[in-house]
């Protein structure tokens, strides 16, 4: 063998030695989004992807029997894992964690394909992903499907970057399909991807317009693709009409609300391009100008800058308007401190090499290493303790999660204590623990369709009763306008009458929305008149039909 096959050779074995450490940082992901997704409840939030999929499973089809401002494929999504795995809370924590392993695996091919030989900072972006990701989240989330259709589209373009043979024509149709399916997952989340998706594209073969403009069509042709399949499920299925609404009208109606001026939008999107998060990540990519290389000597640079550049302006774009926390609004830090930090490792060794002595070249490229490892480790730790705190759901680090809770479908799930049950900044209103297992095995015992006013609809698929109403999330804006109100009152008492409901439990205690029962006023007079009051769980109130026989729900636990 001769010395150019041995080095090869090592090359290779150097290279294979990486694999187990690429799949035990996706392993991590996967695992790390079980472990978090099980840390306390939010059940708002948690309780509306929930409903819509057991609706789903029930074999209900959005716009036509259950309305909701939120697309429909997360819904699909979730509702495929629990035929799989059973309508638990647990099915959703799955779905997250298949999500969360898929987006590091995702990344840590991108930084590969861009910089082949920075193999550390593909495991370290890999890393990031996977407490930035969908842990924040924990379970399925409507923003965190369209990020993780975003990216896999993205890996799609990259991978058939500056090529322009059928295969290649075929991965970037695929992209524009799930680019596509991503504007079907979240309106905001997907739409406002599409034209950095389509910029980089084109970006490496922006001087030869046809064939930019060409590859930019293949992407669309899969859009395309998408909405044709839209539009016969909704013609044969569903309705174009009721999407029409709430997709479109309902979805520009919030985004009017939370839209502030140009000035003002130029403003915050500065702020929040340069916000702590971002800033590292800038600074990488800034030292890379005063690298020795050129541009156009190192493979990938434009592309590889594009990528970073267009996801921290998407990110903050998104953030501006999400009226989400923060954390749960920044999914691509990994991938964008992965390659902005590979490029300025890939092209810091020239400017060392051009402006350090020999002997100390050694100990410039140690510290240059150990700059990198700290940044990675200040926004892997910040990932970590969101993810693992569950601020997205309200809590912070002095709640503790220690105590399973003994409910349906509920059993891996640990209470946060404290859980608060409303705003803290309005009123300190908490969910004790008993009281909601209380509450399930009173649900448990009635054996009777039930209706719950307003949040905990996760409540329905946990017990395995139907959704009995058509609205998936009360809330104006979200799936009727406040002028709608008075006929969202009259649908809801002749849904409840036509689903022989029997038991009525109503929250004294939201966080959004107060009052709105006290706006329903055919709904308040159905209650009074029908139902009468049995027992408190704390927030709950326990309502049962006046008609049923004496002691049949009086003697519940």
């Amino acid at each position: 063998m001769n010395a150019a096959q041995q080095s090869a050779g090592n090359a290779v074995s150097r290279s294979a030695l990486w694999f187990p450490l690429y799949a035990a940082v996706a392993i991590f992901a996967a695992e790390f989004c079980w472990i978090a997704g099980h840390r306390g409840l939010f059940l708002i939030d948690q309780s509306i992807l929930f409903d819509g999929a057991w609706r789903v499973v029930q074999g209900q089809a959005q716009y036509r029997d259950f309305f909701s401002a939120f697309p429909p494929v997360a819904f699909l999504i979730q509702a495929f894992f629990f035929r799989l795995f059973g309508v638990t809370f647990s099915a959703t924590v799955i779905a997250a964690a298949f999500l969360n392993f898929v987006a590091t695996i995702s990344v840590m091919y991108l930084v590969l394909r861009m910089l082949p030989r920075q193999k550390a900072c593909a495991v370290a972006a890999g890393l990031l992903t996977a407490v930035w990701f969908q842990a924040p989240f924990g379970m399925l989330w409507f923003e965190q499907t369209a990020f993780a259709f975003n990216l896999v589209a993205l890996t799609l373009i990259v991978q058939a970057s500056g090529k322009d043979r059928a295969s290649a024509s075929a991965v970037r149709i695929v992209a524009g399909v799930l680019l596509g399916a991503s504007v079907l997952s979240k309106q905001n989340a997907g739409i406002e991807f599409l034209p950095f998706a389509l910029g980089l594209t084109v970006i490496s073969d922006i001087r030869r317009p046809g064939r930019a403009l060409r590859m930019a069509g293949h992407v669309l042709t899969g859009m395309l693709l998408t909405g044709g399949a839209l539009v016969v499920w909704l013609w044969k299925d569903s309705s174009l009409t009721v999407f029409w609404r709430d997709y479109f009208m309902m979805a520009t109606q919030i985004a009017s609300d939370r839209s502030p001026s140009v000035l003002q939008l130029a403003q915050l999107l500065l702020v929040r391009i340069i916000a702590p998060r971002h800033m590292l990540a800038l600074l990488a990519l800034g030292l890379v100008q005063f690298s020795r290389k050129s541009p156009t000597e190192t493979p990938n640079y434009l592309l590889t800058r594009g990528i970073a550049i267009s996801l921290i302006v998407y990110q903050a774009l998104f953030i501006l308007h999400s009226y989400n926390e923060e954390e749960n609004a920044v999914p691509y830090l990994g991938i964008i401190y992965g390659l902005a930090l590979a490029l300025l490792l890939e092209r810091s060794g020239p400017w060392i090499d051009a402006r350090i002595k020999v002997a100390d070249r050694s100990a410039a490229r140690v510290v240059v290493g150990l700059l990198a490892t700290l940044v990675f480790g200040l926004v892997f730790i910040d990932g970590l303790a969101n993810s693992w705190y569950r601020t997205v759901q309200k809590f912070d680090a002095q709640t503790r999660f220690t105590e399973f809770v003994n409910a349906p479908g509920l059993s891996r799930v640990l209470w946060g204590n404290p859980t608060k049950a409303a705003p803290p900044n309005i009123r300190p209103v908490f969910l004790d623990r008993r009281d909601f297992e209380n509450l399930n095995e009173f649900l448990t015992a009635s054996n009777a369709n039930f209706f719950v006013f307003k949040d905990a609809t996760m409540l329905y698929g946990l017990h395995h009763r139907i959704s009995p109403q058509p609205w998936l999330y009360f809330s104006p804006g979200h799936g009727f306008r406040n002028d709608e109100l008075p006929r969202v009152d009259a649908a809801v008492v002749e849904s409840l009458q036509h689903n022989n409901v029997e038991i009525i439990i109503v929250e004294k205690e939201t966080w959004v929305d107060f009052g709105l029962l006290d706006r329903m006023p055919q709904l308040l007079a159905f209650i009074a008149r029908d139902f009468e009051k049995v027992r408190e769980f704390g927030i709950y109130e326990a309502y049962r039909r006046k008609t049923l026989q004496a002691g049949s729900v009086h003697d519940l636990p």
